[in-house]
């Protein structure tokens, strides 16, 4: 409970307000998952409300992982003001264009029906492509400066980025053909609640294991005790960080292929 609370800190140490947008994106969370379960009506097979309720919870993960990571960071205080509004700023936009276009009774992605739809899906996107600039400059940083915490966590850190990039560039091939899937069109069978297909490939399944590395690398380095020497924390987390890059990389191809995560 101790180590919670201590988190906890954390996240409000390196910013109040990435700490209380990533509160308001979890109880957005729960508000669009109770709305969901409630039987609404279904788009592509899955209910219309999953879309906003998974992105508000990776929002709230994305948003009380960057505030505790800013305390690591050797930044300036007025440059992790500007990270933290930025990100804030382009993570309310994503979340409100995805759920006006819920609210709408239609898709918020690779929507160009009209040319409204074209303009949210457009606005979307650049608000991601601003979001990944800041992503590359941590990135960089992770790699050119010392940061502050045990050296383990630079190996998370470093490798939860270059991970979350390879996602993004998933994301990136999902803009340009304008569906998800590979091989069939978008909809029909999926894993529960994911929703991840199980008849072709599915890029939403290496995006979502890559953008959440930057949490789960990031996580295990901070895991391996502390009388072990520093070079053993830190080749493990670099063996363990490059298996997931690898797995995230596999899972992309396996789409590409046209190969579904988990036939059913």
């Amino acid at each position: 409970m101790h180590s919670v609370f201590k988190l906890w800190d954390k996240i409000f140490e390196g910013s109040l307000l990435l700490g209380l947008t990533g509160f308001i994106h979890f109880l957005l969370f729960i508000v669009f998952l109770s709305i969901g379960l409630q039987n609404e009506p279904c788009l592509l097979e899955g209910s219309i409300w999953l879309k906003p309720t998974k992105f508000a919870f990776s929002i709230a993960l994305y948003s009380w992982t960057l505030a505790a990571l800013l305390t690591v960071y050797p930044y300036s205080n007025r440059k992790k003001y500007w990270i933290a509004v930025l990100t804030t700023m382009l993570m309310f936009i994503e979340i409100g264009l995805i759920s006006m276009q819920v609210l709408r009774g239609t898709t918020s992605h690779f929507n160009i029906s009209t040319p409204f739809d074209a303009a949210v899906f457009r606005t979307m996107g650049i608000a991601i492509s601003l979001n990944f600039l800041i992503i590359l400059v941590l990135l960089v940083d992770a790699f050119r400066l010392k940061l502050k915490g045990r050296p383990s966590l630079q190996a998370g850190v470093q490798l939860g980025w270059v991970t979350m990039v390879v996602a993004t560039f998933a994301g990136i091939y999902m803009s340009i053909q304008l569906q998800h899937s590979v091989g069939i069109t978008d909809g029909g069978t999926g894993l529960p609640l994911l929703q991840w297909s199980t008849l072709g490939g599915d890029l939403r399944v290496a995006h979502f294991i890559g953008i959440h590395g930057i949490q789960i690398l990031s996580l295990i380095a901070l895991l391996w005790p502390r009388s072990w020497p520093p070079t053993l924390s830190i080749q493990l987390t670099y063996g363990l960080g490059a298996l997931y890059l690898l797995w995230t990389l596999y899972l992309l191809i396996q789409a590409l292929l046209g190969q579904p995560f988990l036939p059913l």
